[in-house]
């Protein structure tokens, strides 16, 4: 079908897409106007069909490089089959990171919206019987290492689309004042953009962790309050009102800087050595060489 993407960037969630979004737009790849529309990923927008999912592109023109960029994709377990019902083939991108730098910039993000009120280590602590509580979505907050169990999220992809191609390109790399433009036009050739793209800018992160500067307007903001849905009729257009609390969210953010926080130091040395043991497997799955993400952990927790 005619404007559907050709290529996919299925995550990592924290692992550089919102920026990666951002650049390919500059380069005038058709991309949906909100970076995300969880379409494959959820139920209920899956179920508006496709035609709803098309009318999230724009602009309009269908002959341009069309692609989309969804970091649940690759968490969702549903997500790989509906993709293969409409599009044979697609070209497929992974920014991955380290599990635990990615699973703390989780936690900081479910932490400004307010959804998270725990510590890190105790949010850690607390993620399996969130899980089997049976609420869905709190659980999707709340998805620290799961997140990062990458090897069994991947080979879902690869079981389902063995005649795809696949790239994997590691956070660090990416935002590399050295390696990052040879990364990114590697990712632009794969996905079919000429590789003398100029977007790059490896000082720039898009949606950088952030600790909220008003908890009580955090609260507001992300919660699901009367007053909040009557300002929300007010605003009939989805799109209007998406636009609007991203703004209102940026406004609210203060950057949480690199070097000020000593999270690793406290948490518990079972969960750096399970990132390990996943890290290991992920090297012999994709290629990728991890070994400076299991120096990174060897050592570090209480």
């Amino acid at each position: 079908m005619k404007g559907l993407p050709s290529f996919f960037v299925l995550g990592a969630q924290k692992a550089g897409t919102t920026t990666l979004h951002d650049w390919l737009s500059q380069e005038g790849v058709r991309l949906p106007w909100c970076k995300e529309t969880h379409f494959f990923s959820s139920d209920d927008l899956f179920d508006k069909g496709i035609g709803w999912y098309l009318e999230q592109f724009k602009p309009k023109d269908t002959d341009g490089l069309t692609g989309e960029i969804d970091p649940e994709y690759i968490f969702s377990e549903k997500a790989p089959n509906r993709i293969k019902g409409l599009i044979r083939d697609p070209k497929l991108v992974l920014l991955l990171r380290n599990p635990l730098d990615r699973a703390h910039s989780q936690y900081l993000m479910s932490f400004r919206r307010g959804i998270e009120t725990l510590g890190f280590s105790e949010a850690l602590a607390k993620e399996a019987e969130r899980f089997s509580s049976g609420d869905d979505d709190k659980a999707a907050h709340f998805s620290y290492m799961a997140r990062g169990r990458y090897c069994s999220q991947i080979e879902r992809y690869m079981k389902t689309f063995p005649g795809s191609d696949f790239l994997f390109v590691k956070y660090d790399e990416l935002f590399s004042a050295d390696a990052g433009q040879e990364a990114y036009d590697r990712i632009c050739r794969h996905i079919g953009l000429s590789s003398t793209a100029k977007a790059f800018d490896a000082g720039r992160k898009s949606n950088a962790a952030s600790r909220p500067r008003n908890r009580f307007f955090s609260d507001f903001l992300h919660g699901h309050s009367p007053v909040k849905k009557a300002v929300g009729r007010l605003i009939p257009s989805r799109e209007v009102k998406l636009k609007i609390a991203m703004f209102l969210d940026r406004m609210n953010r203060s950057p949480v800087k690199a070097g000020k926080s000593d999270w690793r130091s406290s948490v518990p040395s079972m969960f750096f050595d399970a990132a390990n043991t996943e890290i290991l497997a992920l090297e012999k799955l994709t290629g990728l060489k991890l070994q400076d993400w299991i120096r990174k952990n060897s050592g570090a927790g209480k």
